[in-house]
């Protein structure tokens, strides 16, 4: 059984029974089909028969027209249409499962690339140290990124101490060759925790130390050392 689904189109073709699209289509497939070619050229040769002109003259040596050739050409007309409806649904079936499958690699690989992001951008903290009494109590984690080191500090009172309210502190981060750099600040107002991020162009691995101070620049809480270099 042929697989081109163009097989009966010529008949329709024509009659002029093809819509705009479907004739297109069909002329387009002439041109690489020698077989539709074919077809077509030989029912061209019965036309003279099918179209009456008062002003043409038909040759009487052609022989009488069989009565079966219009209703054939009408049902191969009918076929071909159908085959073309049929062919046109598979190829829509097909595109549309291509598309599925894409679409479940997509989500499968944005979520898998989310959840990475979400586990890189999540690192333990560590508690800070206190290098001077204080009430203040902290922990800091620290991510290399492409730009630097990310560092966030949850910074808050220890619990039941009662502190006035617009306190200031910093963040200042002390590099392994001794240079220190402020990196922000902000106020603990009612007693309540804060989360602060801030970021430095410094690797992880030139980072000696972390540093909480006051108002006045005291140290009070630091991360340093081999502490520092395990937050990677």
């Amino acid at each position: 059984m042929s697989t081109d689904p163009y097989e009966l189109v010529d008949a329709a073709y024509l009659l002029g029974a093809l819509s705009p699209d479907e004739r297109l289509a069909f002329e387009a497939h002439l041109q690489g089909c020698e077989a539709c070619r074919a077809r077509v050229d030989a029912g061209r040769s019965v036309f003279p028969y099918l179209i009456a002109s008062e002003e043409a003259d038909l040759d009487e040596t052609y022989p009488p027209l069989p009565d079966t050739i219009l209703p054939r050409l009408l049902a191969e007309s009918r076929r071909a249409s159908r085959r073309m409806r049929t062919a046109s649904f598979a190829l829509g079936a097909v595109a549309a499962s291509v598309l599925a499958v894409v679409l479940a690699v997509v989500l499968a690989v944005v979520l898998a690339v989310v959840l990475a992001t979400q586990h890189q951008t999540s690192p333990p903290a560590q508690a800070m140290v206190a290098v001077h009494p204080t009430a203040v109590n902290a922990t800091a984690s620290l991510r290399q990124t492409p730009w630097g080191t990310e560092i966030t500090v949850n910074c808050g009172y220890t619990h039941g101490v009662a502190i006035p309210a617009g306190y200031r502190y910093a963040l200042s981060v002390r590099s392994t060759t001794g240079a220190t750099s402020q990196l922000g600040s902000w106020q603990l107002n009612d007693g309540r925790s804060i989360a602060f991020s801030a970021g430095t162009a410094l690797p992880i691995s030139q980072i000696q130390a972390i540093d909480i101070t006051d108002s006045d620049g005291t140290a009070l809480l630091e991360l340093s050392g081999s502490a520092v270099s395990q937050r990677g």
